[in-house]
């Protein structure tokens, strides 16, 4: 539901993550209700990850966790490029990045650890066949 095809060129569009909302001029979504929609495996960190729990250097944080554990639910025009980019890294290799017999906790604990995403992506075998060039995009 969320890729069209254009019958007359043939040209694939995507229309929406299931997350639209209005932005402003500097590309944050508007305020709304704080709840969250979509499948949580094409979620960008910031709306699965705990701020608590992430860390830059890839170790999972030893910070006692607050009494209320949600997400930031906050998000900008950042959070369709990663969105983008784990339906990309499926197109290129053939198989998802977190495979849906993952919990959402597991999920949240490879993407607590920006490693697991870096691994994943230098050591997915097909993705080795892939072209230089889109390697390096789905890198960024």
């Amino acid at each position: 539901d969320n890729f069209m095809l254009s019958s007359r060129d043939g040209v694939v569009k995507v229309i929406d993550f299931g997350l639209a909302a209005r932005c402003d001029s500097g590309g944050a979504a508007a305020a709304g209700d704080g709840t969250q929609s979509g499948a949580y495996c094409y979620q960008a960190p910031e709306l699965v990850v705990p701020r608590w729990r992430r860390t830059r250097s890839g170790r999972r944080s030893t910070a006692t966790p607050p009494a209320e554990t949600v997400c930031d639910g906050g998000c900008d025009r950042a959070a369709d490029v990663w969105s983008l980019g784990v339906v990309f890294f499926a197109l290129l290799s053939g198989e998802q990045l977190f495979p849906p017999r993952l919990s959402r906790r597991e999920v949240e604990d490879r993407l607590a650890n920006p490693k697991h995403v870096q691994d994943r992506l230098r050591y997915c075998p097909a993705l080795k066949a892939c072209d230089p060039e889109a390697r390096d995009l789905l890198a960024r």
